[in-house]
């Protein structure tokens, strides 16, 4: 009751939990954001190289590109390899 904004319609709700096979193929590895980013990093690391160095810089920190559709393609394409494994294994566990 308080909240008036970003609200799920019921129509979202719907879609989100309507069953649905599993998805058993994955995307192209060239899809993946990570990959993109990673295409364009010669052309990011000139232009840096360019401009001013950082104030500070914590070591291991990487800026991750945002997901596009493929990335949670994949997974989700993960999610359901697991899933099935793991009803596979709890039904070979159910045999002994």
């Amino acid at each position: 009751m308080d909240l008036t904004r970003d609200r799920v319609s019921w129509a979202e709700i719907v879609e989100h939990n309507t069953p649905e096979w599993p998805r058993l193929t994955s995307p192209g590895r060239d899809a993946l954001a990570q990959t993109l980013a990673l295409a364009a990093k010669p052309d990011e690391q000139a232009a840096k190289q360019t401009a001013a160095p950082p104030v500070a810089f914590t070591p291991g920190s990487v800026e991750l590109p945002p997901r596009n559709a493929a990335d949670i393609a994949w997974s989700e394409y993960n999610h359901h390899w697991a899933g099935l494994i793991v009803c596979a294994a709890g039904l070979l566990a159910r045999l002994n």
